[in-house]
């Protein structure tokens, strides 16, 4: 009795092979391109020997270095980070041994003629060893340095950024809290709000002593800052 199933011969397994190989090598040279064009330094670094393993070709155009003195110098980064960002360094890769999720984070380094440069990177460990420790990471930084020198666009982004970090402290605040800051960014006085809203001296006086504690102030001079800093008026 014959099989139901067609009869494959070695032949059509060996083009399925061929065809799969093809397939893979179409991909690769897809994602090579994608890599050496990419405006980015691409890095994969090994977290255990806190070496550069791996760098996409766009590096050498961005930085100025050439690919293999990346590779070989295992104090590349730490050799070419601006002083004031050295301790970056440690924390970055104490968050990748001990945190999960992606890192976030802003430097600067001289490129291979000096100049200095500052990125904005994204990573995440992608690959862990045997005992389930974190092995390779990936970092893609882009230079932002351009964008930084537009001042005021780096200012919107930053009073925007500072507005999401303390939206906590505004959420916490009372509608009757909002109006009482806004007022005294005002220059208003204890007694002419006490006047204006009909209520107590006292009452006034014990509103503003908990939002200084909400906002972790002590005087009003500091709360009109940082109400602006916040974006509460």
């Amino acid at each position: 009795m014959e099989s139901e199933y067609p009869k494959i011969d070695s032949s059509d397994s060996i083009n399925i092979k061929e065809k799969e190989y093809l397939l893979l090598m179409s991909e690769l040279q897809f994602y090579k391109k994608i890599m050496s064009v990419m405006p980015a330094v691409v890095y994969v670094n090994n977290l255990q020997s806190e070496q550069i393993k791996w760098v996409n070709d766009a590096a050498e155009s961005i930085n100025g270095f050439k690919k293999e003195d990346i590779l070989l110098n295992p104090n590349f980064i730490s050799d070419n980070i601006v002083e004031a960002d050295i301790s970056w360094l440690a924390q970055s890769a104490n968050y990748y041994k001990n945190e999960s999720g992606v890192h976030s984070y802003i430097y600067s380094m001289r490129n291979a003629d000096g100049e200095v440069r500052s990125f904005h990177g994204l990573g995440i460990v992608f690959d862990y060893d045997d005992d389930g420790k974190p092995l390779h990471n990936l970092s893609i930084d882009i230079d932002i340095t351009n964008e930084i020198k537009n001042y005021d666009q780096l200012k919107r982004h930053l009073n925007e950024l500072t507005q999401k970090l303390n939206k906590h402290i505004v959420d916490n605040l009372t509608k009757t809290e909002k109006l009482i800051i806004e007022l005294l960014c005002k220059g208003k006085s204890f007694k002419q709000i006490a006047d204006e809203q009909c209520r107590s001296y006292h009452t006034i006086d014990s509103h503003v002593r908990n939002i200084f504690k909400k906002m972790g102030v002590k005087k009003t001079c500091q709360l009109t800052l940082k109400a602006k800093e916040i974006g509460l008026v």
